[in-house]
């Protein structure tokens, strides 16, 4: 399997706020990655990883997200927002951005191959279900580059299937003629993970500071 992709830096969505969604000064913004559930003429609905401050992890903001050519249900963004009450999980939403969302893929050896051309330094990981998302430096470059998260097809019966951060300027540049910039990614494995019993996955990155360059991510 062959993949090139665009990596997007942060775009700001287009925030509709409903009256009466005032911020207070004094509350503290928080920033996290979350997953759009729904939008609707009441609001938008999101999932995140988890935050101590908060009771749930389903939050709910009156706040109606638009963006121009882009679906927004079912992917990750990044937000930015206070919160009203913990336990329901209601925000002021702050600021909402797009990020890279891609579909993960299974493939053979032949296709993991060139997963560690270039260096991935990993900044963060999360999961939202069956999301995985990374905040990764890589070098700037704004044409197409190899990224994906490839899972090794031989393990797919697996209950932590091995899969790898698969990322490649393709010669195109050098990476010391460039600069690094940071990036949000998002991964869907709900398709290919339908039917499984996966209890989490091996992620192997090319990050020479992680041990082995691999994580272990639970579901």
């Amino acid at each position: 399997m062959k993949y090139t992709a665009y990596i997007l830096a942060l775009i700001l969505l287009f925030v509709t706020t409903a009256c009466g969604d005032e911020t207070p000064s004094s509350a503290i913004t928080y920033t996290d990655v979350a997953l759009v559930n729904s939008v609707t003429d009441r609001g938008t609905d999101f999932t995140i990883a988890g935050r101590k401050d908060l009771v749930t992890t389903e939050l709910h903001s009156s706040a109606v997200l638009k963006s121009d050519g882009a679906e927004l249900t079912g992917n990750c963004i990044v937000i930015q927002y206070t919160v009203i009450d913990s336990k329901t999980g209601e925000i002021n939403l702050r600021n909402a951005s797009i990020i890279s969302n891609y579909d993960a893929g299974a493939g053979s050896s032949e296709d993991i191959k060139g997963w560690d051309d270039d260096k991935v330094t990993l900044l963060s990981h999360w999961t939202i279900g069956k999301h995985f998302i990374v905040r990764v430096a890589l070098p700037y470059y704004p044409e197409k580059r190899r990224l994906g998260l490839m899972i090794d097809n031989s393990t797919l019966q697996d209950s932590y299937p091995q899969a790898y951060l698969c990322h490649s300027l393709q010669g195109s540049i050098d990476p010391g003629d460039t600069f690094y910039r940071n990036y949000y990614v998002a991964f869907d494995l709900t398709d290919i993970a339908d039917a499984k019993d996966w209890n989490g996955l091996t992620v192997y990155v090319n990050d020479p500071k992680l041990k082995d360059k691999k994580i272990t991510i639970d579901f």
